[in-house]
């Protein structure tokens, strides 16, 4: 208790304006703190949070690129992130690079917090962005590049897209990649969330339903599925199908 307590005095003066805190299961926010879990969606409108908060201790293994992309899509521009770490377990240098890839996300101030480090980043939507296009031109050079080039640079187009709120370009940039990998969970993913944005809600929430049939434990195809089935038609409705799908853990 007295680690925690520690923990939540150095994070709570962060906690200003609206913002969520990544906790463990079971373990409660302070303040008027969103609770965020690892693996979970953070219930908020898209870009629309001053600030996170978080210790690594609460990023479960393997969801780690799941809970950067929820700080990439709920953060507001300029939002900001005050994270914890333990520097005898994480590569800070590494794990900041992860941070700007994944989450576009960039530190700009450190403290030491007894055996912790107290990292301060920013969300900056041009700054990634500039960061995105100059790695896709450092490569539209390269005459060795592999024969799968064009459906990463389809599939990053099209996640870009969606991000700027470009449904129907985002959904023929995913399509596009489906005729060249049809199991691409993330592609599929993809392509429901931009005919979500079109309001396309049943192709969605099959095509969701049909992920979770694959991957039970992805969190953000679950998350999406309960959203877009409270707006697709109500006919024909078989619970049999869809609702095992809602109930199904999510990692």
């Amino acid at each position: 208790m007295a680690e925690v307590l520690v923990r939540h005095g150095s994070l709570e003066p962060f906690a200003i304006g609206s913002g969520a805190q990544l906790v463990a299961r079971g373990e409660q926010p302070f303040g008027t703190s969103i609770t965020h879990i690892a693996g979970d969606s953070i219930d908020c409108p898209d870009a629309s949070l001053d600030y996170v908060i978080a210790h690594t201790e609460s990023l479960s293994t393997g969801c780690e690129t799941r809970v950067f992309a929820e700080w990439r899509r709920a953060l507001k521009n300029g939002g900001r992130l005050a994270l914890l770490i333990d520097p005898s377990r994480v590569d800070v240098a590494s794990f900041e690079r992860l941070l700007a890839h994944e989450a576009g996300l960039f530190v700009d101030e450190r403290r030491e917090d007894g055996d912790c480090m107290l990292l301060l980043a920013r969300r900056d939507f041009e700054r990634s962005m500039r960061r995105h296009f100059a790695g896709v031109l450092a490569e539209a050079g390269w005459a060795g590049r592999p024969e799968g080039w064009k459906d990463e640079l389809r599939f990053d187009l099209a996640s870009l897209l969606l991000q700027v709120g470009e449904g129907r370009l985002a959904a023929e940039f995913y399509r596009a990649v489906l005729v060249a990998d049809p199991d691409s969970v993330d592609a599929r993913v993809g392509l429901a969330l931009s005919l979500a944005l079109l309001e396309g809600f049943d192709e969605a929430k099959q095509i969701l339903s049909e992920v979770l049939e694959v991957d039970p434990n992805h969190g953000m195809a679950a998350s999406w599925l309960r959203r877009v089935h409270e707006r697709a038609r109500p006919e024909p409705v078989d619970p049999n199908v869809l609702e095992p799908a809602l109930r199904r853990p999510r990692g």
